[in-house]
Parts: structure tokens; C-alpha cells; sequence
């Protein structure tokens, strides 16, 4: 049974900061911890963003997920005990409030929405496929990210069409804005910029006067996770772990002090760029630690019985073709990003490393007989296809070289082709297949306006299962594939119904695995023939994974078996720490 705090703590501190904050003396730092409800869970930080205080400092609004996996909305007042949800607010992310605090914004199902923070309606105010955090400013307009390639948009508070805020920079090679934060005025905003060379990617200002013209904004700094401004005059963000605090002139957009340290191990996104805190305009502050839980490698069967690995820092496993072996992408370093490919012998359950070498190597696949592993290789400028003997002999073979991050997805069964995905600045992610033989040229398999990813191979060589963005969420798609007339205009089959991503094919094509948008492992009865026929899809169980925005997973050849890598305890115990006049505890 976890331990909570005393109801009259928390209350009892809330209300002595209030008198203080209504005295003429100078309160000192007040600090307390909040936990979810009885059998709620806070959703990670990756996928749901931070819990949200609201401006005034006294309620705190955060995205909580059952024992069922259903997440949703809650709000709770500072001075007390209880927690409500809000109605309607299935499957929201990454809250923020209106500046007057009696409205809450959230992502959810492809739309912004808003909700009354008393609870109510939620109104929809414009389309966001996948929603990267969010602002609303003093001028009644909402600056967000709608997806995570791409430059942020805005919309008036009451809602309606999306209007361009930012582009994307070709020049310093940007990938994604997200994360905003308005500025007092409400014109001026702060954001992230990601760039495939880690030394373009920094905070940015923008106008929303200026448009997008990229030359109008102005960078600040280096770094590549979410800042939030605390009034009267300081950011607060995450650097070499800690959470500091730094002077800053709003008006001139430049800082004016040191960074000063205000918390040690602050919590930060390694995907989503987000930081795992939100701050008032009275000094009340919210944060949580990075999270200690590790990540670990778990079997399931189709029924949702699991079964422990190993445990660490391994995302991307996939099985040897005989089912024996896991090449795993094993996470070293957050920044810059570096890791190596690790092998896993699934029997004995021995580990050794493959590659070694800087930068991030990334997305293993197995050759069709086993005896090779093709990698992506991530080291601005140098990105790149590679392929590595399985048995560790002999150096790293270069395959492509590519001007972008581009990581491989699958191996045809006749080993002629490799089926890659690439982040294009303009396309975004698209899917292009390298020929092993004969001229060596990549062909676009599906390059469009949206984006599409983790392309595999059916087990004929027929058909390319992949996920696209291009209905308003992430559906899983089937098309055919015509080998060396690889075209972007074949037949394409939608197979997941209600949102779906990470397909993968039974080794006997007559099935196919996906994870839908609310956590659960899918499968679908496949029919291919002359034509391409899919069944209903069914759900065989939750993966209970509490990173589900990280998720990543492979399935043996006979589709019995499921290798998860994911968080699947101890997010409970990490509450969301609250300091009420948190300046007084800055450490100087």
C-alpha cells in the first residue's frame, strides 16, 4: 500500500501561504508533495506532458490513467485532498491553462479542445493531430504544436482555422517547433526548435505579429527541452539535471543574471523535448523528478500474462528470424543522444554489445537469414544506413548516405531490399526502400505532405504495412509493394479502425499485429491474395505500459509471443512536488 501525505499537511501549508502571500513579510519556501488517486496513476510525461498549475496557484490540473489504461483530465484545488476528473476528457494531453484560470486546454483525438476548469463541455477549437504542448496567451490567442514535425500554429481562444505561427528553417536543418510558452504581453512566445544538427537546436522567440517567417525569431540560448516563465522575470528550465532559474528581461528578450539552481533531477522528455514543470504568477511552483523507474524488456502472451526480462535503457527490439536473438537499441547518453546496438540471446538471456562507436545507432533489422543487422546511424552531419556481421566480426559497412535522420524498418524475405524512413524537412517522415543489389539508387515507397513511418514487409514480399498521419490521427495502412517499381500511387488498404501504429506481420502473412492510441496490442485476420482482404481488429490485451508514446515491441515469427520494452511500475510513487513561493528556496 503506498503511503500519502496527511490531508491537514497539505491544506494546513496551503492556506499559511496564502496569509503570507497577503502579509507584507517575506514568506519562506513552502513545499509538499501530491499524489494521484486511489488507483489512478500520473501518465508520462512523454506522451501526456507535465500536470499543470493553473495562474492563480491554487488548483493543479494533470492527465491521471486508471487501472484500466483509460486516461482523462483531473483537476485539484492546492488547499485540499480530492481530485476531480473532468467528464469528456478521454485520452487528453498536455494540459494548459487560460490566463484567468477558469478554462483548461488539452489535445485529444487529432482536436484542440478547451474544458471549464469547474467542469462541463469540452468545446473543440481546431484540429491538431498530435499535439506537442501549448499556450494561451493574454491576448486570447493559443499558440500549440500540432504535431511533431512541423513549425507551431495558432488560434483564437474561442477557436476556429489555424493560421501558421513558425516555419521550419532549412538552413539551420529544423525539425519540429514545439512546446510554447507565451510571454506577459501575449505577442511574444518562447519554443523549442529541433534540428538534425544538434548545435542549430535551441530556444527561440517568436511574434505572433511577425508570421512565420523564420527570420523573425530570435534565438536565446542553447538546449532542446521546454522552458516556462515565471513572473516577475525569470525562466525556469532543466540544465545537467537540475531545475535552474535565471533572470530575464521579457521586454528586450535577453537575460539578465545567472542560472541559479532551484531543484535537483528534474524530470524531462527525451522524445517529446517537454520538462516536467509548470509555474504561476505568484510563486507557486510544479514539478516532478526524473522518473527512477527503468525500462525493461517483458514477454507477453496473447492473453496479457507477462513474463520479466531484463531491465535498462532498450528501446527497438527485434527478433532474429529464428526467434532466438534480440538486437535492441540501448539508450547511453540524453545529450547529445548516444547509444549502441546490444544483443540479447533470448534463451539464456546473455547480453553483449554489437557496435560501438559516438552518436546514436539506432533501429536494428535483422537480415532474412540472420547472419546481418542493418542500423541507423545518428552523429550530426554524419547520418547514414549501416549493416554490421551479427556475430560482431568485421568493421561497420556503409550502405546509404543520407543528407537527413533516416533509421531502417524492415528486410524483404528475399533480402533484395531494405525498407527505410527518412525526416525529410519538407515531407517529413517518408518511407523509401534501398536496393541490396544492382545500382544501389532508393526509391520512394510513399512520400507525401504527412507523415509515414515504421513501413514492414509482408512475409511474401507483396505488401508494406505502415502508419500515416494523413486521416487527422495515426492509422495503420496496408499497400502493395511492386519491388523494383517502387511508386507512391499503389492500392492502399486502411486496417486499423478507430487509430493504430507499430505494425507487424505474422511470419505467415495470415495476421497482423498493431498497438492501437489507447495501449492495447491488436490483431487483425489477414487475407492476401490477388487482392488484399483485413478482418475486424481484435483487442488481445493492455499493455499497461505507463510510456506508452515509447512503446516499442516485436513479435515471435508464430504471433504466440510479444518482447515489450516499457515502463510497466513504479510510476505511482513519483509525485508531483509543489513549492509555494519557490524563489525563497534558490539556492544562491
Amino acid at each position: 500500500m503506498m503511503l500519502r501525505p496527511r490531508v491537514w499537511t497539505i491544506a494546513t501549508a496551503a492556506l499559511v501561504a496564502s496569509a503570507f502571500w497577503c502579509s507584507c513579510a517575506k514568506p519562506p519556501v513552502t513545499k509538499f508533495a501530491i499524489y494521484p488517486p486511489e488507483n489512478v496513476a500520473f501518465a508520462g510525461l512523454e506522451v501526456a506532458g507535465p500536470a499543470a498549475i493553473s495562474p492563480d496557484g491554487r488548483r493543479l490540473a494533470f492527465i491521471g490513467v486508471d487501472d484500466t489504461g483509460k486516461s482523462q483530465l483531473w483537476v485539484r484545488p492546492l488547499d485540499g485532498a480530492t481530485a476531480q476528473p473532468l467528464a469528456a476528457t478521454a485520452n487528453a494531453t498536455y494540459p494548459f491553462w487560460s490566463p484567468d484560470s477558469r478554462y483548461l486546454a488539452f489535445f485529444a483525438d487529432g482536436q484542440l479542445e478547451s474544458v471549464p476548469a469547474s467542469g462541463g463541455p469540452p468545446k473543440t477549437l481546431c484540429p491538431a493531430l498530435d499535439g506537442r504542448g501549448g499556450s494561451w496567451g493574454a491576448l486570447g490567442t493559443i499558440i500549440f504544436a500540432a504535431g511533431s514535425a512541423a513549425g507551431l500554429s495558432q488560434v483564437p481562444a474561442a477557436g476556429g482555422t489555424p493560421v501558421q505561427a513558425t516555419a521550419l528553417d532549412p538552413g539551420r536543418q529544423e525539425v519540429s517547433h514545439r512546446q510554447p510558452e507565451f510571454l506577459p504581453d501575449g505577442r511574444h512566445f518562447l519554443y523549442v526548435a529541433i534540428s538534425n544538427r544538434a548545435e542549430n537546436s535551441g530556444i527561440f522567440a517568436g511574434d505572433t505579429r511577425a508570421g512565420q517567417d523564420a527570420r523573425n525569431a530570435r534565438r536565446l540560448m542553447s538546449g532542446d527541452a521546454r522552458v516556462a516563465y515565471a513572473p516577475p522575470r525569470y525562466l525556469l528550465y532543466p540544465l545537467g539535471g537540475n531545475l535552474v532559474a535565471r533572470a530575464f528581461d521579457s521586454q528586450r528578450l535577453v537575460f539578465t543574471g545567472e542560472p541559479l539552481i532551484v531543484a535537483d533531477h528534474i524530470g524531462r522528455g527525451f522524445n517529446s523535448h517537454a520538462s516536467d514543470l509548470s509555474v504561476s504568477a505568484n510563486g507557486a511552483l510544479a514539478w516532478r523528478s526524473q522518473p527512477i523507474a527503468p525500462r525493461q524488456l517483458a514477454w507477453f502472451d496473447r492473453s496479457g500474462r507477462q513474463i520479466e526480462g531484463p531491465r535498462g535503457p532498450y528501446f527497438n527490439p527485434s527478433l532474429s528470424p529464428d526467434g532466438k536473438r534480440v538486437a535492441l537499441s540501448r539508450l547511453e547518453s540524453l545529450a547529445p543522444p548516444t547509444g549502441n546496438i546490444w544483443l540479447l540471446d533470448s534463451v539464456s538471456g546473455s547480453r553483449s554489445q554489437l557496435t560501438v562507436g559516438s552518436g546514436a545507432q539506432l533501429l536494428p533489422a535483422w537480415s532474412p537469414d540472420g547472419r546481418r543487422i542493418a542500423y541507423g546511424l545518428v552523429r550530426p552531419p554524419d547520418y547514414g544506413l549501416y549493416l554490421k556481421n551479427a556475430g560482431g566480426e568485421s568493421g561497420d559497412e556503409l550502405l546509404l548516405k543520407t543528407a537527413h535522420v533516416a533509421v531502417p524498418m524492415d528486410w524483404s524475405r528475399d533480402g533484395r531490399f531494405l525498407l527505410y524512413a527518412e525526416l525529410e524537412p519538407k515531407t517529413k517522415w517518408d518511407l523509401k526502400v534501398l536496393p541490396l543489389g544492382g545500382n544501389k539508387k532508393p526509391m520512394s515507397v510513399i512520400q507525401t505532405e504527412f507523415n509515414e513511418g515504421d513501413g514492414r514487409f509482408s512475409p511474401d514480399g507483396r505488401w508494406i504495412a505502415f502508419w500515416s498521419d494523413k486521416s487527422g490521427r495515426y492509422e495503420v495502412y496496408v499497400r502493395s509493394f511492386q519491388g523494383a517499381r517502387a511508386t507512391g500511387s499503389a492500392e492502399t488498404w486502411q486496417v486499423s479502425t478507430v487509430g493504430g501504429t507499430w505494425p507487424r506481420w505474422r511470419c505467415d502473412g495470415k495476421e497482423l499485429f498493431f498497438k492501437s492510441l489507447d495501449n492495447k496490442m491488436m490483431a487483425v485476420p489477414v487475407y492476401a491474395g490477388s487482392t488484399f482482404q483485413a478482418g475486424v481488429p481484435l483487442a488481445l490485451f493492455d499493455t499497461h505500459d505507463l510510456e506508452p508514446d515509447n512503446l516499442t515491441y516485436d513479435v515471435r515469427p508464430d504471433g504466440q509471443q510479444f518482447l515489450i520494452s516499457g515502463v510497466f511500475e513504479g510510476r505511482r510513487a513519483r509525485p508531483v512536488n509543489v513549492y509555494l513561493n519557490w524563489l525563497a528556496g534558490v539556492k544562491r
